[in-house]
């Protein structure tokens, strides 16, 4: 009895298509449970069949219409109605209509309260910077009580403003590949903010406090770096345009392009990559060993001039090992700036660079000025403690303004698909926050050496950035306008 039945659907299959009827509503099923967009599994392969029954010399792609036609009525017949369709208790049924309207209302109110509170948190840090001039000027407040309410006022807005735009990104979690490096750069700021705030109010504490902040610093510096390879689409897509160069070198940036210009090979970018590595690996062991020097009066913050000191010697090996790390980046950066101009990557680098920039050399600044014995004390502070407690109120501030500048730095519109779930699960937060790629890069510099790296080992959909429990098909990551994967039926 089936195989009649089979004849009479496909002979009304083409009067279907010859009188098409517009079905009322159409529905999408939205699972509320797993992502829609941003999944790094590689897509099903497509597999394409040859009908026998095509005539001789017929081409296929002139069927195609008729067969997409046919395809479209079998689906519509053989599917249930609206009323009929089955909805389990973790799913939603929202025509594509309703879909759109609903992310794009979500999409309106968060533009909106992060305006909002972006021209308040600017009003309030002005109105508060005037009032603690005041009651300093005046002598009714104490400067210590002034700058720990002006730190805690940028550390609260700087927080919120980065919360608002990391969200962003999360909800509209289209291009993983790009957006998991950029959530992670993000996130510098919030850490530098509380930590400097907190050791501006114990202040007793601070240099213990101060020093797990720096860690942090190496892994965003290597975090930009894996965000330009994959704005590239890759390491293998990163030498393959190398080569595509006439001729394949870079030359050398002030003082050293007196030099002969280097050649961009495989070679050079495994030299990079393991000097970017050495320091996120040798800044948090440098971490580990000042903690109980501290504890045992070893460690002084800012004393370069005694030799019984250690902190002399941890800053001079962090100081190489830092140099090293960021001649790789800016040499890498150059040698990939005008393959991926559209994304902008000067604002970007710009931005990396002012943190480290900042956070390393106001820190040798106020040190020296407390050799010289230009910074004074005070009854409740010793001019160790002021040296310190200046350097995290300047980064308080400092970091309020690296958020207003992120908003336009690490835009999320351009990751705005209308695919997009834009919702928060585990799932992005925990790709976000999975150091598999560490690990993978680290296993391919020190153990294989860059050497005999396979075949497509580089790219982002082989690495071990995937990590996230499969959903829908991957993105596509070619270099230019992100692409999310389709929502599944």
């Amino acid at each position: 009895m089936s195989e009649p039945q089979a004849d009479n659907s496909a002979a009304a299959a083409p009067a279907s298509t010859q009188q098409p009827s517009r079905p009322t509503e159409s529905h999408v099923v939205c699972k509320v449970e797993t992502t829609t967009c941003g999944d790094p599994s590689p897509p099903a392969p497509v597999v394409v069949a040859t009908d026998p029954s095509l005539a001789p010399g017929q081409h296929p792609a002139s069927t195609a219409a008729a067969a997409s036609s046919k395809a479209v009525a079998a689906v519509a017949a053989s599917s249930p109605t609206a009323a009929e369709t089955p909805i389990s208790p973790g799913e939603v049924a929202m025509s594509p209509h309703t879909f759109s309207v609903a992310v794009e209302a979500q999409n309106r109110l968060s533009h909106r309260l992060h305006h909002i509170f972006f021209a308040v948190s600017i009003a309030l840090f002005v109105l508060c910077g005037i009032t603690a001039v005041v009651l300093y000027l005046t002598k009714t407040v104490e400067a210590s009580k002034t700058s720990l309410a002006v730190a805690g006022l940028c550390a609260f807005n700087s927080v919120i403003l980065t919360g608002f735009l990391m969200y962003m990104h999360l909800c509209f979690y289209s291009n993983q590949y790009e957006q998991r490096f950029i959530c992670r750069i993000l996130l510098l700021v919030p850490i530098y903010a509380i930590d400097s705030f907190v050791g501006l109010a114990a202040h007793d504490y601070a240099t213990v406090i101060n020093v797990v902040r720096d860690t942090y610093e190496a892994y965003v510096i290597y975090m930009f770096f894996k965000l330009l390879m994959s704005y590239c689409g890759g390491e293998d897509q990163v030498v393959v345009k190398w080569q595509a160069l006439d001729p394949p070198t870079l030359h050398h940036p002030p003082p050293l392009c007196c030099l002969k210009p280097l050649q961009l090979t495989e070679r050079v970018l495994n030299l990079w990559k393991a000097l970017l590595l050495q320091y996120m690996i040798l800044n948090p062991l440098l971490t580990i060993i000042t903690l109980p020097l501290i504890f045992t009066h070893i460690y002084h913050d800012g004393d370069v001039a005694s030799f019984k000191n250690a902190f002399g010697y941890i800053a001079g090996v962090r100081f190489i090992s830092v140099s090293l790390a960021f001649t790789s980046l800016v040499y890498f950066f150059l040698s990939t700036k005008n393959l991926i101009a559209e994304k902008k990557p000067l604002a970007k680098f710009a931005a990396i660079k002012a943190v480290v920039f900042l956070s390393f050399w106001q820190t040798v600044l106020l040190a020296v000025l407390n050799h010289f014995h230009l910074i004074p004390s005070s009854q409740l502070w010793t001019a160790d403690q002021v040296e310190t407690g200046l350097g995290n109120f300047v980064l308080c501030v400092e970091m309020y303004l690296m958020s207003l500048a992120h908003r336009s730095v690490f835009d999320y519109h351009p990751y705005m698909l209308e695919n997009c779930n834009a919702k928060i699960d585990f799932n992005k937060l925990k790709h976000v926050i999975n150091v598999d790629d560490i690990i993978h890069d680290t296993k391919q510099v020190i153990v294989v050496g860059g050497k005999h790296r396979k075949e497509g080992e580089g790219s982002p959909r082989n690495s071990a950035q995937s990590s996230v429990t499969p959903a829908v098909p991957a993105v596509d990551t070619t270099v230019g306008d992100s692409k999310a994967a389709p929502l599944l039926s």
